[in-house]
């Protein structure tokens, strides 16, 4: 929602007496805090309270409420405590944990989605989960702080949430830490401060100290990365099950490097790290994952190298040749190839590599219906769901017709603006759903890589089709591919090197139809598996009419 910058309507400073309802509204809200600052010192008469009314980006009014120059809540249908507030007042709000890595991608816009929530522990046989509705305030925390860095509403109940087996939207974020919000009137945005692990962490490195872990003990020698924390004595050691993945990508990475180096007679120096890395580095092992590691790509872990004075690089910023290897370097040197010393890397098999998903976006039309349920203008919804919250709409606000048959309803006024009937006139309940799904904008989402991407309009299948050049040689033609958002040149690399033939890609400059990817020869079949296996598109989105034709492999 602060995302982007605003605009400023009015500022109003308070008098004593809206000071005194203020607080009075803040206590009945959260009667939970009962911290004696709250109620001796918060919102005193030397105080400066201003109330700010905004107008967001879409079109969203919001009352903010600024204490001291600093903004501490705010209001959008109900009033929210912002993260200023949590760092003082914890205990008003319910807390959902997660990664450190999860909160970039939060201020970035993403949602809170159960794969990434570590606390509260939503299963169904887990009976210690907090009980909460829909469009419940919540704030996230990280499992190495407490502090609050995100404030939001829950998109599911808590029996509805435990249901999903760990999988769908959690909650949709509102205000989260250095966001436009905080900058409100030129405020000066405040760092994070460190309060120390959540409560309910240091309840499990109690339970974890009383525990006999002498048996089996895994000795930990190496550096954890940078931001990370360990917490434990010589023989208790608490560390986060990221944090343990990363560090055995961090192990495979290095190891799968100094395999290249030592053992491959055909390495020439220079060599671009690029080429290096497709052709020396990721065939060392094939559960290497560099995006599982804690550099997140090769360049920040080839810089790592450099420093430590194993690699040179080029003095210019920006170009990434590998000019020299310091064999003579202590790691280096003591290297030795080792296959039963291969690092315990967790692979997961069983997910998709790609998740396509219909789904629509909420438009100002439409908006009344779904703004009770917490969505916003241009929030997106699946397709599957989209009914669920009509229905539930008309559950509530329409009463059901006792006469006529029970698909019809009396409609309320934002359902009779919608169908430009009057209020109280009796519509059919399929009605609605159509006009409603109509009013909406059509998208869809493409999940890769635990990153999602929305775009407008349809998707598009991949075609793979037989055409043939001026020169009568035959050539496979690949359509659509951008659309699921992989690279050609990915595409067009792995083709080259598993098959040996000329590609071409052709991109169409200033025009709305997008880039094909050219083959020599009959590749139909080796494109189509590629496209199956390798980057995990579904079946049903490849159209491939020679390979039907042909009995498809």
């Amino acid at each position: 929602m602060f995302s982007k910058p605003f605009q400023i309507l009015h500022i109003n400073r308070l008098r004593e007496l809206e000071k005194k309802w203020l607080k009075d509204q803040l206590t009945v809200l959260y009667p939970s805090i009962t911290d004696y600052r709250f109620t001796n010192e918060f919102l005193s008469k030397g105080d400066y309270v201003e109330l700010i009314k905004i107008k967001t980006c879409n079109a969203v009014y919001v009352d903010v409420y600024v204490i001291n120059r600093q903004p501490m809540m705010f209001v959008y249908g109900q009033m929210f405590p912002t993260v200023y507030f949590l760092w003082e007042y914890p205990e008003c709000l319910l807390p959902f944990t997660t990664n450190i890595s999860v909160t970039r991608k939060l201020s970035a816009g993403a949602l809170l989605m159960l794969q990434g929530v570590v606390y509260p522990k939503f299963t169904a046989s887990h009976f210690s989960v907090p009980v909460f509705e829909r469009n419940t305030p919540v704030y996230i925390n990280q499992t190495t702080n407490k502090a609050a860095v995100a404030v939001g509403v829950t998109l599911e109940s808590s029996l509805t949430l435990c249901k999903r087996k760990h999988r769908g939207r959690c909650v949709y974020i509102y205000h989260y830490l250095n966001d436009e919000l905080c900058t409100i009137n030129n405020a000066k945005p405040l760092p994070l401060p460190e309060l120390g692990y959540p409560e309910w962490m240091k309840e499990s490195m109690k339970s974890i100290s009383t525990l006999d872990i002498t048996k089996g003990q895994t000795k930990i020698e190496t550096e954890l990365p940078r931001g990370e924390k360990c917490v434990g004595t010589e023989n208790e050691i608490f560390i986060q099950n990221e944090v343990l993945e990363k560090k055995s990508m961090d192990k495979l990475l290095l190891r799968c490097f100094l395999t290249a180096i030592k053992y491959s007679k055909s390495l020439k120096l220079p060599i671009s790290l690029t080429l290096f890395c497709d052709t020396y580095v990721k065939p060392a092992n094939p559960t290497l994952d560099i995006t599982k590691s804690s550099y997140g790509n090769y360049v920040h872990f080839i810089e790592k190298l450099a420093k430590e004075g194993i690699v040179v690089l080029p003095e210019a910023d920006g170009v990434y040749n590998i000019l020299k290897i310091n064999y003579d370097h202590i790691i280096v040197r003591n290297f030795v190839y080792d296959p039963e010393e291969l690092p315990k890397v967790t692979i997961i098999n069983d997910a998709p590599l790609i998740i396509i998903e219909n789904c629509y976006t909420v438009t100002t039309t439409v908006l009344p219906i779904f703004q009770p349920f917490g969505f916003i203008p241009g929030s997106v919804i699946l397709a599957s769901e989209v009914q669920g919250y009509v229905m539930e709409y008309i559950k509530c606000y329409c009463h059901q017709h006792k006469t006529v048959a029970s698909g019809f309803v009396y409609v309320d006024n934002c359902i009779g603006f919608l169908l430009s009937k009057d209020h109280g006139s009796v519509v059919d309940v399929k009605v609605i759903k159509t006009e409603v799904i109509k009013k909406m904008t059509k998208c869809y989402k493409v999940t890769a890589g635990g990153s999602q991407v929305v775009c407008k309009g349809e998707l598009k299948p991949i075609k793979i089709k037989i055409g043939f050049l001026c020169n009568f040689k035959k050539v496979t033609i690949v359509k659509n591919i951008e659309m699921y958002h992989i690279k050609l040149d990915d595409v067009a690399n792995d083709c080259g090197s598993a098959n040996d033939t000329c590609i071409k890609i052709y991109k169409m400059v200033c025009s709305k139809r997008p880039s094909q990817l050219y083959i020599y020869g009959d590749q139909v079949s080796f494109v189509y598996n590629l496209l199956r296996k390798q980057y995990g598109i579904p079946e049903e989105c490849i159209r491939a009419p020679q390979l039907v034709n042909n009995n498809k492999p």
